[in-house]
């Protein structure tokens, strides 16, 4: 089979460590925006709205992780296996069999939420979740194709656009008076499709004639990875539905709040994870890296995030008594997260 661009590509500690600091640059400016927004939040939503925001973004990261079926990371694996015309054909597969699938569960959903739930909510909400989960499920189809050529600014552009997009819906409503739990659902909802738009705007990609071609080759190789992309998922976001079990949604949202503020020590290992993966496969790929090689890198930069994200650990939670112009950043009802966030 015909490769592409895999076979003079060597490992180079400095280009990934370029393409890290470029990802590190997009986090940082997202994580920015999010951490911003925080203040917003914790002012808007009481704690109980907050730990069931949390458990809507657990459930949608969920569902899309089951909706996907793993074709994602099929097609990050084989598309630099393929020549570009049998790539092109792989993306359309993969981006015609997950929007059949994301129209049927949605109006499954949706006519569900019609026929069976008399939560006023819940209906008018319906719409925009099953939005927020199809966006997330199509998004990767483009964005990843972004990855994998490197095309690290393009990538960050359609991220930052989305924190951007929610930003500003949330912002409006603040000043206006009317943020609340149904509108942060609906910015979130909005700010993932025009992520998704954005990803194949900047892919520069516009699916062919309908075609399924290539979906049974990415569904074998994708859907052993998706059942361990799930146990790692659940492993990351089971604590949100346990604390919401034994707890109630109120502790869900202290936990959720404290999340929000510690996730920023890991930037560094998700900048380093966003370019690792696609770049590994294609290294991989062209067999020009030994496991003992491997072993060695990924021992050393272990080390290093462990050290980093220890010392970050120790002064995040500073950020709760933190005050802009002698007002507190975190409302006082929130205060008592301090002890949390470490953890």
């Amino acid at each position: 089979m015909q490769q592409h661009g895999t076979s003079s590509l060597q490992y180079s500690l400095r280009h990934l460590a370029k393409g890290v600091m470029l990802y590190g640059t997009t986090d940082v400016a997202v994580m920015g925006i999010r951490f911003a927004l925080l203040a917003l939040y914790t002012r808007a939503l009481a704690p109980r709205d907050f730990g069931t925001l949390a458990i809507v973004q657990t459930s949608i990261v969920l569902a899309g992780a089951v909706i996907s079926q793993g074709l994602p990371f099929a097609l990050m694996i084989r598309y630099k296996q393929v020549n570009h015309t049998q790539a092109h054909i792989l993306k359309d597969s993969a981006f015609w069999a997950l929007l059949i699938i994301c129209i049927g569960i949605s109006t499954l959903m949706l006519s569900g939420s019609l026929l069976i739930n008399h939560d006023t909510m819940i209906k008018n909400l319906m719409p925009w979740l099953m939005v927020w989960v199809s966006s997330g499920v199509m998004a990767p189809i483009a964005a990843d194709s972004l990855r994998i050529e490197e095309k690290i600014v393009r990538y960050g552009i359609a991220r930052i656009g989305r924190a951007g997009v929610v930003a500003f819906i949330v912002v409006k409503a603040s000043i206006q008076g009317t943020l609340d739990l149904q509108t942060v659902i609906r910015a979130e909802a909005i700010g993932a499709s025009s992520e998704f738009l954005l990803s194949m705007i900047l892919d520069g990609y516009l699916p062919g004639r309908f075609s399924l071609d290539g979906w049974r080759d990415l569904w074998r190789t994708g859907l052993p990875l998706c059942i361990v992309s799930l146990g790692f998922l659940f492993i990351d976001f089971s604590d949100r539905y346990l604390i919401q079990s034994f707890m109630g949604a109120e502790a869900t949202g202290y936990y959720a709040t404290a999340a929000r503020i510690a996730i920023c020590a890991s930037f560094l290992a998700e900048a380093f994870n966003a370019m690792w993966t696609p770049y590994y496969y294609r290294i991989e790929g062209s067999g020009n890296m030994s496991t003992k090689q491997f072993h060695t890198i990924y021992g050393k930069l272990i080390m290093l995030f462990a050290v980093v994200i220890s010392f970050l650990m120790l002064c995040l939670p500073l950020i709760v008594d933190l005050k802009i112009f002698d007002r507190p950043f975190i409302p006082p009802a929130y205060r008592q997260i301090s002890h949390i966030i470490p953890v």
